[in-house]
């Protein structure tokens, strides 16, 4: 276990090139945590809400300001300011494009990752919340709509849509399955790509986030202050992490912010004790 103070409300968190990246939302800084725990602080000026690890830099979104800002993955530097509208949700990065989802707009815009810049947008999409990018496409989460819809990434059209029973939200990875966190069900959904079927898991109490590894899937019950931990294999939740101070051991006052999760492990973002 490894506690690491990086801000005053830390949030969003991203693993990439063997580092973890957490943005804080007083402060308006992403830091890069090293393997040693050395700290790269970066000040954006702005409230970063949302973060990705993309080939070879790490985007983080802006939500009130709409801007998307590309940091360089050695230092945290920001490399370039890219404005889109106000209202960004959520971020996925793949090799040569970055997509960014905008709830109040109805949108999802492709940005090319090596020209910096916008170059198609989608539009008319029922509440989009989260992304993430597969070897077939790209998955967006329409609250509204109820669905997730697969975009194809050299055209930026739909072409194929996974209706689903409650609203997803924030969306999880694993191989063939897409797992969308139900914030207002206390539930997780688990969508296999594949089979076109869907698996309602219950959780805890508004689940806000889910990561996961290779063989498991988090989601951080903000109410409950707790992380569920669900088999990848079998949809089954194996245990529950109570977030709870290590003194007083009371779950009240801790706060999660964000989560993400490798094979090397589990990362929670919380405020201060």
């Amino acid at each position: 276990e490894r506690m690491v103070a990086v801000g005053s409300v830390p949030r969003a968190i991203a693993l990439g090139f063997d580092v973890t990246w957490v943005t804080d939302l007083t402060d308006q800084t992403v830091t890069r945590v090293g393997e040693d725990d050395s700290l790269t602080t970066t000040g954006l000026g702005v409230t970063a809400t949302g973060l990705a690890a993309g080939r070879d830099a790490v985007w983080a979104i802006a939500s009130n300001e709409g801007d998307v800002i590309r940091l360089e993955s050695m230092t945290g530097r920001v490399l370039v300011r890219i404005p889109l509208e106000p209202g960004l949700t959520d971020i996925a990065a793949g090799d040569q494009s970055v997509w960014v989802t905008n709830a109040d707009a109805g949108t999802v815009t492709q940005i090319d990752a090596r020209r910096n810049e916008p170059v198609a947008t989608i539009a008319n999409l029922e509440g989009p919340a989260g992304v993430v990018v597969t070897a077939d496409g790209v998955w967006i989460a329409e609250r509204r709509g109820r669905r997730l819809v697969q975009v194809d990434v050299h055209r930026a059209t739909i072409i194929d849509a996974i209706p689903v029973d409650l609203p997803p939200d924030d969306l999880a990875l694993t191989a063939g399955t897409i797992w969308a966190a139900n914030q207002g069900a206390g539930t997780v959904t688990r969508i296999d790509l594949r089979e076109r079927t869907t698996q309602v898991i219950s959780v805890g109490r508004l689940p806000t986030a889910v990561a996961a590894s290779e063989t498991a899937v988090y989601a951080l019950n903000d109410l409950d202050h707790s992380v569920s931990e669900i088999d990848a294999a079998t949809g089954d939740v194996v245990r529950t992490l109570s977030l709870s101070d290590p003194v007083t051991q009371e779950p009240s006052q801790i706060t999660p912010g964000g989560i993400a999760a490798d094979d090397k492990g589990l990362w929670i973002s919380v405020q201060s004790y």
